[in-house]
């Protein structure tokens, strides 16, 4: 099979993501092979088009983002494949269509779940196959104190299984998700003994209980469902997850220290803010001193003025009694 590179005009997709629908269509090839497929999504199908044309008889992408229609079939155009836009949860086919109806990550984000579950088994073969994905509300949400606000409803592993019994005679669940680890094996090839490993709280145990997932897969049908045997393991050669964390540790260092030169900052202007508030409290305590200064010099001025007045007030009377007299004789004469 040759590669499948992501093209830079699709919108992004971070790696645990990349590998859950990875992981999703490679399990589904070993039901598909030489049937007719129908591909039901939300989003851009991308390169799970080429991979399910690899193996099916032909390929029917409905999508509910009609934009998404001529970008796909244009970048991942492959043979015997068709685009559809549709409104979910209808499914605008004629019963008996498809062998496999394949929805990843599709009913979590629909307000009538139980519709479209009744949609993809009417549009089924008697012995057809319909496979989903869906977040284990448990793992995905409750365990992690997460909310994804664009899902409408997600279920616990019980509730899935109940919906999807109410429609199929024989229904098939597993644990799917993107999952970190290390691996030794032979040059030669040989089986892999999976186990798994718990840091928590600096103590580390390993053993045979497998991680914990944040997704759920069913497989249903109204056939008997084969055992598909050991677990599968999907590794990253180009350890694509690792260079993600590795560039979102250096974002959330870069991050740390933007944040700690705004502290930096902060202390800084708050210790000048202190010292110019210091600065008015100074001149405050100069100003209420000058007027209190102003007030006694001014209390002091009415004083000396006042014993002024009465110093002079024997001279302002000779003055006067001077000028009377003369005032008399110049009358006289």
């Amino acid at each position: 099979m040759n590669a499948i590179q992501r093209p830079r005009n699709l919108p992004p997709e971070n790696a645990e993501a990349a590998y859950n629908r990875l992981m999703s269509y490679r399990f589904a090839r070993r039901y598909i092979e030489g049937r007719d497929v129908a591909n039901i999504v939300r989003d851009y199908p991308a390169y799970g088009v080429r991979l399910l044309a690899e193996s099916a008889s032909s390929v029917a992408v409905l999508s509910s983002v009609p934009e998404s229609q001529e970008l796909v079939s244009n970048v991942f155009s492959a043979p015997d494949t068709s685009y559809e836009a549709v409104d979910l949860p209808g499914i605008p086919h004629r019963g008996g269509s498809f062998d496999a109806v394949l929805a990843f990550e599709v009913i979590e984000h629909l307000e009538a779940p139980e519709e479209f579950v009744s949609e993809a088994k009417r549009v089924l073969k008697q012995d057809g196959v319909f496979l989903t994905s869906t977040p284990d509300k448990q793992t995905h949400s409750n365990a992690r104190n997460h909310r994804d606000l664009e899902h409408k409803g997600e279920m616990y592993v019980p509730e899935l299984r109940e919906l999807l019994e109410r429609h199929f005679d024989h229904v098939r669940i597993y644990r799917l998700g993107a999952v970190a680890g290390g691996i030794v094996y032979g040059d030669a090839g040989a089986s892999l003994e999976i186990e798994s490993a718990d840091f928590h709280a600096g103590e580390v145990s390993a053993g045979l209980t497998p991680p914990a997932t944040l997704f759920t897969l069913a497989v249903c049908s109204d056939s008997e469902i084969p055992d598909t045997g050991s677990p599968r393991l999907l590794l990253d050669r180009s350890r694509l997850i690792f260079d993600e964390c590795d560039g979102h540790r250096e974002d959330v260092h870069l991050l740390r220290a933007e944040i700690e030169h705004m502290q930096q900052t902060e202390v800084q202007a708050f210790r000048e803010a202190l010292i110019l508030a210091a600065s008015e409290n100074i001149l405050d305590e100069v100003l209420r001193r000058l007027n209190l200064t102003e007030k006694s010099y001014a209390g002091r001025m009415v004083k000396l003025l006042y014993r002024t007045w009465r110093a002079t007030g024997p001279v302002r009377r000779g003055a006067s009694r001077i000028l009377g007299k003369l005032r008399q004789r110049a009358d006289g004469d």
